[in-house]
C-alpha cells in the first residue's frame, strides 16, 4: 500500500500515540515525523515499516515534483 506515513497508519487503525509507544519514542516526537517537519532516522523508518508490515519505500515515498505543462518562450 503506497501512501503517506499518516494515510497508513489510519488504514492499519493506528494512532498516533500507539506508534509513538511500539516506537519507544514520545508522541510529540512521532507527530514531527509524520508531518515533515523532521527526518525520519533509518532506524525508526525501519522500525515503522516492521509495525505497519509495509515496504519502507511505499511508506517514505522520495520527493515528487510537478511538471508544468506550459510552454515557455525562449526566443529572443
Amino acid at each position: 500500500m503506497k501512501g503517506t506515513l499518516e494515510t497508513i497508519r489510519i488504514a492499519k487503525g493506528y494512532s498516533q500515540s500507539e506508534m509513538a509507544r511500539k516506537l519507544e519514542i514520545p508522541t510529540s516526537t512521532y507527530y514531527v515525523y509524520e508531518t515533515g517537519k523532521r527526518k525520519v532516522p533509518m532506524d525508526i523508518a525501519e522500525k515503522v515499516s516492521k509495525i505497519l508490515g509495509e515496504d519502507i519505500n511505499d511508506i517514505f515515498l522520495p520527493a515528487t515534483f510537478t511538471v508544468s505543462k506550459t510552454k515557455t518562450n525562449h526566443t529572443a
